[in-house]
């Protein structure tokens, strides 16, 4: 697709949506795009290489959907971005109130950014969407390096908290 051939060049697009969203925190266009971008990094890697590996078995998924059910559990607010790809591409109004976007951070005036809901346990929280696509990308990074065959993977120029064990 265009210059993106493989897993890790689609890893790649999410880290530099990503980057786009911390220099435009109030831009609708760049957090949908990471949203999609996280959302759907699982089918590239499976089709780019994790449907013919050995960690596939390893990890007992058989089809793709076994790998995103998997996903719900281990990666936190992959259901979160699943329901924003999902309401977007398909204009899915329900799912519209599960964002909503605050014109300023209380401790930085006019630092417009968007919340997110997602399911911890029986509860829905809403978190910094900023923060949720931060964990997706560590959790790809840490994957990747131990399932897939790319070995280091680039982080955004901007950094990311390192929450990752």
């Amino acid at each position: 697709m265009f210059d993106i051939s493989n897993s890790k060049h689609f890893y790649e697009k999410l880290v530099y949506d990503y980057e786009d969203l911390h220099k435009q925190p109030d831009s609708g266009r760049a957090a949908i795009n990471c949203a999609i971008t996280a959302y759907h990094l699982p089918e590239w890697a499976w089709g780019d290489w994790l449907k013919k590996s050995d960690a596939r078995r390893r990890l007992g998924f058989k089809t793709v959907d076994d790998f995103k059910k998997w996903l719900d559990v281990e990666l936190w607010g992959f259901a979160a971005v699943q329901s924003v790809a999902n309401g977007t591409k398909h204009f899915v109004r329900n799912e519209f109130v599960k964002t909503q976007r605050f014109d300023a951070r209380p401790s930085e005036p006019g630092s417009a950014f968007f919340l997110i809901e997602i399911d911890v346990g029986p509860d829905r929280v809403r978190n910094d969407l900023e923060t949720v696509v931060e964990q997706q990308i560590l959790f790809w990074r840490d994957f990747f390096r131990k399932h897939g065959p790319y070995g280091e993977l680039i982080l955004p120029p901007s950094g990311v908290l390192d929450f990752s064990t």
